[in-house]
Parts: structure tokens; sequence; C-alpha cells
């Protein structure tokens, strides 16, 4: 996707001591892109340092650009280093634990140190200025897509495998199992619905911490029968030709892919509004969207597109219409080439900062 005459891009990706079955790599590398592992042996690892410093030197590197708090704290101090501006995406913080919610701090406080960053959201952007990011070194580029990998469709081979009923209707929830996604609630919402909607089903597509402690509940509400936890699937595009519906149950979102996709493959969403969510659900169809928290706002959510079920697929073929328009890969392409002629414009001193 990127011009090539433009600019030229090294994938620098931490991995073990040895590299050799890391997915993240084998699939980069599988798209022609130069990927360099960044091996460590434990967080924060002092080594890394030295390998990015030597990376800049050797590829002749002019912009450092981060994704997280690990990569934040070597990028910024590899920038510094090497005198060369470092860019950062925001993409969300997650807090579980008080280790994660102090790691969360100190990320935040990185943020007034970079020379750009990028929010992934409307709604994120708004919240760096409480972290030191002014607003002119503040950037949106929400989350995006390539289109044509989704070509939506119906395909009824995985509730074979699932053992699901081939009439039955299939919610699916898809992401990291874990307490920030919402996922007990979605139980309760299903444990509820099964008395008047017999025919609902859920699957759950991820894998996480919480797993045994989400098919634990599943019993004890007696839905066992109703769920399947799916694990990891590497086709999602026939995941979703499976789906009736896409419930998104969490508490916190940057920018949702799953929404995303679930438009893009036309499947009707019920989603949270949480971060970035509504950025993409509201101009499509209000009704996709429902307050987080609660099990009746699920409840409610899913019953309305299961009693309306057309209308709400057509709201889905629209979906696939604004996401194509709004959320297409070249677009977000573009748009971060021109945060990087801006950043190396504002450090060589031909643009005001």
């Amino acid at each position: 996707m990127v011009e090539r005459h433009r600019c030229s891009i090294s994938v620098g990706a931490f991995c073990p001591a040895s590299p050799a079955d890391h997915d993240y790599l084998q699939s980069a590398r599988s798209l022609g892109l130069p990927v360099i592992p960044i091996t460590e042996n434990r967080s924060l690892d002092i080594g890394v340092l030295k390998q990015i410093l030597r990376v800049i030197r050797t590829e002749t590197i002019d912009i450092v650009h981060a994704h997280d708090f690990r990569s934040n704290v070597f990028a910024l101090l590899a920038a510094k280093r090497s005198g060369i501006p470092a860019v950062t995406t925001c993409h969300g913080w997650i807090a579980n634990s008080v280790k994660g919610k102090l790691r969360c701090r100190l990320d935040q406080g990185l943020l007034r140190w970079f020379d750009r960053v990028i929010a992934v959201s409307g709604h994120m952007a708004q919240t760096l200025p409480r972290f030191g990011v002014p607003q002119k070194r503040t950037t949106v580029i929400v989350n995006a897509l390539v289109v044509e990998n989704y070509q939506p469709g119906r395909d009824g081979t995985l509730r074979q495998e699932w053992e699901v009923p081939t009439d039955a209707f299939l919610v699916g929830n898809i992401g990291r199992l874990s307490p920030e996604k919402g996922q007990d609630l979605l139980l309760r919402a299903v444990q509820q619905l099964v008395v008047r909607k017999p025919r609902i089903h859920l699957v759950f597509i991820g894998i996480g911490p919480q797993e045994s402690l989400l098919r634990s509940m599943s019993r004890e509400l007696g839905i066992e029968d109703r769920v399947c936890f799916a694990g990891f699937q590497k086709d999602m595009a026939r995941v979703y030709r499976n789906l009736d519906l896409v419930v998104q149950s969490s508490h916190t979102e940057g920018m949702p892919n799953v929404v995303l996709e679930a438009m893009l493959m036309e499947v009707p969403v019920v989603a949270t509004n949480v971060g970035g969510t509504a950025e993409i659900v509201q101009p499509v169809c209000e009704d996709f969207l429902i307050e987080p928290g609660t099990v009746e706002a699920l409840v409610g959510g899913i019953e309305r597109v299961m009693a309306d079920r057309g209308r709400y697929e057509e709201k889905a073929r629209r979906g696939r219409r604004y996401v194509a328009e709004h959320f297409n890969q070249q677009r977000r392409v573009e748009l971060l080439m021109q945060v990087y002629e801006e950043v190396l414009a504002q450090r060589s001193g031909t643009s005001g900062r």
C-alpha cells in the first residue's frame, strides 16, 4: 500500500531469542515486508534499545513509530539518542490489575514527549490533552481494513464443527476473553433470552485469561449447550459468514476492528457505546449502539435484531458501503504518509511546529 517513492518502512517485531515460530514475523514476510526481529529475554530488556539503535544506524531510519507502552519506552529513548523524531499511535489502554493500571499511567505520561501522537478515534483524541499532548501534535487516523479481503456471503460449514443447529440464530462475540470485554454480561443476557428466543446460540471466537471462568459460568447459568468456545480462528471471513449477529459487549475500546469487519461482511452488530465505536455505528444505524455495562441493554439490543432481521440486515449492507468509504486502508496510508512528511518538515525547520 505504501508508495515506494515516498516512504520505505522497516518493521521491528519484539520476539523471543528464537524467532523461527513467530507468527507475526512469518505473516509479514509472506507479504514481502522487510521485518527485523528485535529479540528480548524479558520485559523492558535493555538489550532491546541497543538493537533498535543499531537498526536506526544500519537502515538509515528517519522516524521511529511505536504502538504500545513497551515500544513507546524504547522508541523515545532510541529517537532521543539518534536525534530523529518519534511518532506513536494510541490504540487504547486496558487495566485489569494494579500493574496494568500503573503501565497505563506511565504510558500516558510518555505521550507528551512524542513529536506526533496518532489517535485511532476522535473520542480518543479528545482525551489526549489530559496527558499533556497539545492539539497541534495530535492527528486522528482511524483503524482501517483492506476492503477486498472481506467478501460477504453465507457458509454453514463452521456451524457443523461448532455443533450449532443450522436453523439457530447464532450470535458471535469476537476478541480476547478478558474482563474488559464484558463477556460475563453477555452470558447473562443469553440466559435471559433463551427463555423467549429458544433458537439463540452464542459462539466465542478468541482465547484469553477468562476462558475457564466463562466456561464455568455458562455451566452455572444452565446454558452450556447454547455456548461454544471456538478459540482462535485464522479465516475470519469464513467465521462472519456463519454468524447472524455480532455482539461487542466491551467496557472499553479504541476503534474496534471487529465492528468494522462485521459491517464489511454485512453482519448486523450490537455494540456498546465505548471509545470510537459510535463513530463507526451511529452513521449507519443508531439501534446497533447500546449503553455499556448492563445485561438489560444487551438483551434489548439482541432482541431488536432478532425481531426484525430483514431490516437490520439491510442496515448492515449499508454499513459495508459506509466502512468501505470511510475506513479503507488506502485512505489510512495516505494520512500516515502526511504525518511522516509533516513531522520531518517540522524537524528540519521548513514548517512551524
